[in-house]
């Protein structure tokens, strides 16, 4: 039986995946998959799923912005220690980093950018407190930040409320 991709698809609209799970790549190579995927393929405006989790990262690479209509991007299990503003760039409705290296410090200070996010998973970080800038997210309705060390939740939480 022949191997199975999303691009081998006979539906040109249907959902494209990129999926680079447990392949331990060090940032360098997943830069260089990205990029030649992104070279190669003449529809990765339809990339919609970027999945990074169980890779060497530490933090995002560059090449990711330009699959412009990604809206899950799973970056779990990695040594990410930064996180860049990825909300301003792409479309995300669901955003997972679950078990890195992300701090209060180490999160943009603002999410204004993006209306879109609909499911965030900061669990298994290094977060002492509850990031406020999470209320930026308009349109959240699942949260998870449990495995964080936080001794106290906000009480502005109830904005999240719809």
């Amino acid at each position: 039986m022949e191997n199975y991709t999303s691009d081998s698809s006979d539906s040109e609209n249907s959902v494209k995946v990129i999926d680079y799970a447990y392949l331990l790549l060090n940032p360098d190579e997943t830069e260089d998959k990205l990029e030649k995927y992104f070279d190669e393929k003449k529809s990765f405006e339809l990339v919609e799923k970027l999945i990074l989790h169980h890779n060497q990262l530490i933090t995002l690479p560059d090449s990711v912005y330009q699959f412009s209509n990604t809206r899950v991007l799973d970056i779990s299990n990695n040594g990410i220690t930064t996180l860049p503003d990825v909300f301003k760039y792409l479309p995300l409705t669901s955003f997972t980093a679950k078990n890195n290296l992300l701090t209060c410090s180490s999160i943009p200070k603002s999410f204004e950018k993006c209306l879109s996010l609909i499911e965030l998973n900061l669990s298994g970080n290094k977060l002492c407190h509850f990031p406020e800038q999470i209320l930026d997210f308009v349109g959240l309705k699942f949260l998870y930040l449990g495995g964080n060390g936080m001794v106290e939740i906000s009480k502005n939480i109830w904005k999240l409320q719809k």
